[in-house]
C-alpha cells in the first residue's frame, strides 16, 4: 500500500468512533433540563417574539451571548429536537477541530496531536456539552479558547507582535459572554508567549507575556465589571452571586476535589461504567459498527507504524518535516496545570454552585494539551526507536479513543430512549387528561419506571430529565396544551418527594415565574391536582386518593377530586395510593415509636398500588429501591429479631399488609419470616417460606396478610427471620396498619393489589372468630 493512500485511510477510525460517538441517533435524543424553559413560544397562541431578556442578569452567571443563542434555538427550534442537538453537535466539532489543529501546531506531529485528540474528542465527561443544547456555549467557548491560543502562540513571530496581542482583549470579551468557565484559563496565557518565543528568556519576551496578560485580564474585566454592577430586584445578581471571601478557599478546594472525580476519580469510572453498560447492546445489535471500528484500529495502527510513514507525511517525530516554528514544552506544561486551576475560579467565587460534569470538559482540554506535548517529546526524542514509540502512542491513543467513545454511544443512547419514553408520557397524560380544569396542577407522586433507565444513582441525579426537576415539565405541559395557567410539579431521581404533603390539604410546589425561570414556592389545593405515578412498565395511572402515614402517627387522607372523573373518562380505574413517612427513626425509642417503612391502603372498591420511598442499599438485587429491612441471616440462628413496629391501641379492627423477598438462594436453603406479638407469648401471625425455586419463578417480593382485633393495649409486632441450609440475604418490610371504623367489617382485599397482585380465592385473612390469624398464606409476587 502506497503511504499516501495509508496516510488516507487512518481517517476510518476517527470518522467511525465519532459517528458512533455523537452521530449514531442522529440527534433524536429530545429535551434536557433547561431545554423545557429555555422558549419564548407564548403557550396559548404559539407565537415566539424576538428573545431580548437573556440580556438581563441571571441569578449565577451572566453570558449574555450564550443565552441569546440558547433562548432563539429553544424558541425556533421548539418542535425540532433533532436539528437542535444537530447544531449542539456541531458546536462540539468545532471544539474538536480547534483542539486538533492546535495540538498539531504545537507538536508539530499529527500523531501526537492525534493523542491529545483522542483525550478530549472521547471525554466521557463531555457528554453533557455534546448532547444537551443548553451547554452549546461550552463547545463554542473552548473553540474559541483554541483560537486564542493560537494568536498568542503566532504573536511573537509576527510583524507587529503588540498589535496581535491586542486582539486578545476582544476575543476575551465574547468568549467570557459566551461562557467565563473556559476564558478563565487565559490567567496564564503568558507561559503561552514565553513558549513561542524566538527568544524566551530576553526582556522582549517577558515584556511580550505581560502585554499578552494585561490584554487577556482587559477582556475579561470587561466583562466581569457589567457582570458585578447589574443587579435583578427580582433575583441574586451582581455581588449578591458571589460567596463570602473567606468560604472561596474552601469552595476552590471542594471544587478541586470535585473536578478530579469527575475527571479521573470514581466518579467519573461509574459514569463510563454506566456508558458502557447502555452502549453494549447497541453494538450487539450494530455488528457492523464493530468491524468497521475493528478495520479503522488495523488501518490506524498500520499507517502510524509503517517504516517510511513518520519521515514521509510528517507524523513521526522528525521537526524537518513541518514548518511551523519550535514551540517549548515546559512553559505549555505549566501553562496547562494552571489553567486548568483557573478554570475552577468562577465556581469556586459563587455562593451556590456545584461542579458539574460538563465542568471538567475544559479541563479535558487542558489535559489533552498536555499528553500531545508529551506524546511530542517521546517523538523528538526517540529517533533510535521511533517504530516502536510510534506504534505506542497509536495504540494509547487508539485505547483512548474506544473506550471514550464506546461510553459517549452509551450515554447518547441513555438519551434517545429518554426521549422515546417521555414523549409517550406526555401522550398518555394528554389521553388521560384532555382538557383539564383552569389552574390544574399535574403532579407526579412516583415514578418507578426509571426515566434515566440505569442502576448508578450519582449518574441518574445529575441526568434527571423530564418531572426530574420543578421547572422541567411545566413549560413543556402548557406549550402543549396550549394553557399558560396549568402548573406541574417534580419527582427527582434523587429521591426528592414531589410535593410536600400538608394534614391542611394543600400540595406544595414550585411553580415557574416569568420566562426567566426564577421558581417561588406555589401552594396548591388538592381539588386543583392532577396526581399520577408511572409503573414500572411506563404505564400512567391517577391517583384519586393519597393515603400519608407520618411518624407521629397522625396519619391523614388527602383526596384528588379531579383525578375520578377524568379517570372514568378515558375508561380507566381511579387507584389510591399510600405513602411512608417523610423521616424514618434511626432508633426506635417511646417518644418516636419505629412505623411502617411501606405502607399499602386496603379500602374497598379501589385498585391499590405500594410506593415506597427511595432507600439505596435496601432492596433486593435488581429491583427499584424501596424502603425495607436488609439483613443477613446465617443458619443456626432461631428466627432473629429483625425490626419491630408499635401498634397503638385502636377501637377498631386493623388489617396488616407485610411482605418479604431475600437473594438468589443456593439449592437446599430456605428462608422463613414470620412476624409475631411477643405480648401475646410470641403468637404467630403470619409467616411464609422462600425457597430457591420460589425465587426462580418469582423474583419478587411476597406478601403476608392478616389483622389485628381491637384491643386497648399497645402491641408490638415484631419481625422474625431464620434461614436453614445455608446464609442468606433476606428483605422484608415490617408493614402497614389501616384503622377501619368500629363495627366495621373486615373488607377483602381489593383486586388489582399494586397493579399485578390478585388475592387468593380462599382469603386466609378473612377474620377468625378471635379477629386475628395465625396461619400463613401462600406466598404471592408484587413487583
Amino acid at each position: 500500500m502506497r503511504h499516501g493512500a495509508l496516510a488516507t485511510s487512518r481517517w476510518l477510525l476517527p470518522l467511525t468512533l465519532l459517528f458512533a460517538a455523537y452521530f449514531f441517533h442522529g440527534g433524536a435524543l429530545g429535551k434536557w433540563r433547561d431545554d423545557y424553559f429555555q422558549c419564548s413560544i407564548d403557550p396559548a397562541t404559539g407565537h415566539a417574539p424576538l428573545v431580548t431578556m437573556p440580556w438581563d442578569i441571571r441569578p449565577e452567571f451572566w453570558r449574555p451571548v450564550h443565552l441569546t443563542i440558547v433562548y432563539t434555538l429553544g424558541s425556533w427550534l421548539w418542535q425540532h429536537d433533532a436539528l437542535r442537538h444537530l447544531i449542539t453537535l456541531g458546536a462540539a466539532m468545532l471544539a474538536i477541530i480547534a483542539w486538533y489543529s492546535l495540538y498539531r501546531r504545537i507538536t508539530r506531529s499529527s500523531l501526537a496531536a492525534s493523542l491529545g485528540a483522542s483525550l478530549f474528542a472521547f471525554y466521557p465527561m463531555g457528554f453533557e456539552v455534546a448532547f444537551w443544547p443548553a451547554a452549546i456555549s461550552t463547545a463554542l467557548a473552548l473553540a474559541l479558547l483554541a483560537c486564542i491560543l493560537r494568536v498568542a502562540l503566532s504573536a511573537p513571530r509576527a510583524a507587529c507582535p503588540r498589535r496581535r496581542l491586542a486582539w486578545l482583549a476582544p476575543l476575551a470579551f465574547f468568549g467570557a459572554c459566551l461562557n467565563e468557565q473556559p476564558i478563565a484559563g487565559l490567567a496564564p496565557i503568558g507561559l503561552v508567549i514565553l513558549a513561542a518565543h524566538p527568544a524566551p528568556k530576553s526582556r522582549r519576551a517577558v515584556a511580550d507575556a505581560l502585554i499578552g496578560t494585561f490584554w487577556a485580564g482587559l477582556g475579561c474585566l470587561a466583562y466581569i465589571i457589567p457582570f458585578l454592577a447589574t443587579r435583578n430586584p427580582a433575583k441574586r445578581g451582581g455581588l449578591d452571586t458571589l460567596a463570602p471571601a473567606r468560604d472561596i478557599p474552601a469552595h476552590f478546594a471542594e471544587g478541586a476535589r470535585e473536578w478530579f472525580d469527575f475527571s479521573l476519580g470514581a466518579k467519573a469510572v461509574r459514569f463510563v461504567d454506566v456508558g458502557w453498560t447502555q452502549a453494549l447492546p447497541v453494538l450487539r445489535a450494530n455488528p457492523w459498527l464493530v468491524a468497521l471500528a475493528l478495520l479503522g484500529a488495523l488501518l490506524w495502527l498500520g499507517a502510524f507504524a509503517w517504516p517510511t510513514y513518520g519521515r514521509r507525511t510528517g507524523a513521526g517525530s522528525s521537526p524537518e518535516t513541518s514548518t511551523a516554528p519550535p514551540v517549548a514544552a515546559g512553559p505549555l506544561l505549566a501553562f496547562a496545570a494552571l489553567a486548568s486551576a483557573c478554570m475552577l475560579l468562577p465556581i469556586a467565587i459563587l455562593a451556590d454552585h456545584a461542579v458539574a460534569p460538563r465542568m471538567t470538559y475544559p479541563g479535558a482540554a487542558m489535559l489533552g494539551l498536555a499528553l500531545a506535548v508529551v506524546g511530542g517529546l517521546l517523538l523528538r526524542r526517540a529517533p533510535r526507536v521511533s517504530a516502536v514509540v510510534r506504534a505506542g502512542v497509536a495504540s494509547l491513543a487508539l485505547a483512548l479513543a474506544v473506550a471514550g467513545a464506546g461510553s459517549l454511544l452509551g450515554m447518547q443512547h441513555i438519551q434517545h430512549r429518554r426521549a422515546k419514553r417521555e414523549e409517550r408520557l406526555i401522550t398518555e397524560l394528554r389521553r388521560l387528561a384532555p382538557d383539564p380544569p383552569e389552574d390544574a396542577a399535574f403532579v407526579p407522586l412516583e415514578i418507578q419506571s426509571g426515566l434515566i433507565f440505569t442502576r448508578d444513582p450519582l449518574f441518574n441525579a445529575h441526568n434527571a430529565g423530564l418531572f426530574g426537576r420543578r421547572y422541567c415539565a411545566q413549560p413543556l405541559l402548557r406549550r402543549a396544551y396550549r394553557r399558560p395557567e396549568l402548573l406541574a410539579g417534580a419527582h427527582t431521581a434523587r429521591g426528592e418527594g414531589a410535593y410536600v404533603p400538608l394534614p391542611s390539604g394543600y400540595l406544595i410546589l414550585n411553580e415557574i415565574k416569568g420566562s426567566a425561570g426564577g421558581a417561588t414556592p406555589a401552594y396548591v389545593t388538592a381539588a386543583r391536582v392532577i396526581p399520577f405515578i408511572v409503573g414500572p412498565d411506563g404505564r400512567v395511572r391517577l391517583i384519586s386518593r393519597l393515603f400519608v402515614e407520618r411518624a407521629d402517627h397522625h396519619d391523614f387522607v388527602m383526596d384528588f377530586p379531579l383525578a375520578g372523573p377524568l379517570a372514568a373518562a378515558a375508561g380507566e380505574a381511579p387507584v389510591t395510593l399510600a405513602r411512608g413517612p417523610s423521616t424514618q427513626p434511626r432508633e426506635p425509642s417511646p417518644a418516636a415509636p419505629t412505623k411502617p417503612l411501606t405502607a399499602w391502603v386496603m379500602g374497598p372498591g379501589a385498585s391499590v398500588i405500594g410506593a415506597g420511598l427511595a432507600s439505596p442499599g435496601a432492596r433486593r438485587p435488581g429491583e427499584p429501591a424501596r424502603d425495607a429491612i436488609h439483613a443477613q441471616v446465617r443458619p443456626g440462628e432461631v428466627f432473629r429479631h429483625l425490626a419491630e413496629v408499635q401498634i397503638p391501641p385502636a377501637n377498631s379492627p386493623r388489617r396488616v399488609l407485610v411482605r418479604a423477598s431475600a437473594a438468589d438462594l443456593p439449592s437446599g436453603v430456605i428462608v422463613e419470616v414470620r412476624w409475631v406479638v411477643p405480648e401475646r407469648g410470641n403468637q404467630v401471625l403470619g409467616a411464609l417460606s422462600i425457597t430457591p425455586g420460589l425465587l426462580a419463578s418469582e423474583p419478587r417480593w411476597f406478601p403476608v396478610r392478616f389483622n389485628i382485633a381491637p384491643g386497648e393495649t399497645p402491641l408490638t409486632l415484631r419481625l422474625e427471620a431464620r434461614s436453614t441450609g445455608g446464609p442468606a440475604e433476606v428483605f422484608a418490610t415490617p408493614g402497614f396498619i389501616q384503622d377501619l371504623a368500629p363495627g366495621t367489617p373486615v373488607p377483602p382485599p381489593a383486586p388489582g393489589l399494586d397493579a399485578e397482585f390478585e388475592p387468593d380465592a380462599a382469603d386466609p385473612s378473612a377474620p377468625s372468630p378471635a379477629g386475628e390469624t395465625s396461619s400463613a398464606t401462600s406466598p404471592r409476587p408484587i413487583p
